[in-house]
């Protein structure tokens, strides 16, 4: 659930690389022949912000608050919101193209601007994992577009240029361009979008990545 938060302590998580964490953990499979899943489950899940990269984490790794558990990004699989806070968080971006990050971005806005994302370890939700699917495709291209979106959105300038630079970098030139043509084409809703939030925001991407044990960015 996404929900206000008082003043906390400092961080409990300790320190980690840039790329996420892997729990070795995964969400529940589902076993639709005897609807059954495994009782292996990933509670939190951790965000880079250097690569929009997430992975899950096990439930000793989360801050624990009250009967719930912070979790530095959010899942969008499953997930309670009041509509009041959805509104004011701008809820999910509309913009963003075929899969991916939707949620990640969703979290981080609200972490960033006073919000917390809370783990409830008592609901369980399995999974059907699938080797592929017929019905849709994702093309690299559209992730990557989705992550330039996001990071416009919430990094301060100088980090947004360091972002886009490194990124830029670490991606494949064919779809870096085929990327950035889709952000420029949808660049105005996702200026207004940086406006409101920059101006509403109570924490900076340094703040976050000292909260959950990222190596990047920091001030």
């Amino acid at each position: 659930m996404i929900a206000e938060l008082s003043a906390v302590p400092a961080p409990m998580l300790p320190e980690t690389d840039d790329v996420p964490l892997n729990s070795k953990e995964p969400v529940p499979a589902l076993d639709v022949e005897r609807w059954r899943s495994s009782d292996r489950v990933g509670h939190g899940y951790v965000l880079s912000l250097l690569t929009f990269t997430s992975g899950w984490l096990p439930l000793w790794r989360l801050r624990r608050v009250g009967e719930l558990y912070e979790c530095p990004a959010l899942v969008g699989c499953c997930l309670a919101v009041s509509k009041e806070l959805y509104l004011k968080l701008l809820g999910f971006d509309p913009h963003m193209i075929e899969w991916g990050i939707e949620d990640v971005d969703l979290g981080l806005k609200a972490w960033l601007m006073g919000h917390g994302v809370l783990h409830n370890p008592h609901a369980v939700i399995a999974h059907r994992f699938r080797t592929g699917f017929t019905n849709f495709t994702v093309h690299g291209e559209s992730v990557v577009a989705n992550e330039i979106r996001a990071a416009r959105k919430n990094f301060a300038e100088p980090l947004w240029r360091e972002w886009k630079r490194r990124a830029e970098k670490r991606t494949p030139r064919t779809i870096w361009t085929k990327a950035w043509a889709l952000f420029q084409g949808r660049q105005p809703s996702a200026e207004r979008e940086r406006d409101y939030l920059m101006a509403r925001r109570v924490h900076s991407e340094e703040w976050y990545a000292r909260r959950f044990g990222l190596r990047w960015p920091r001030s």
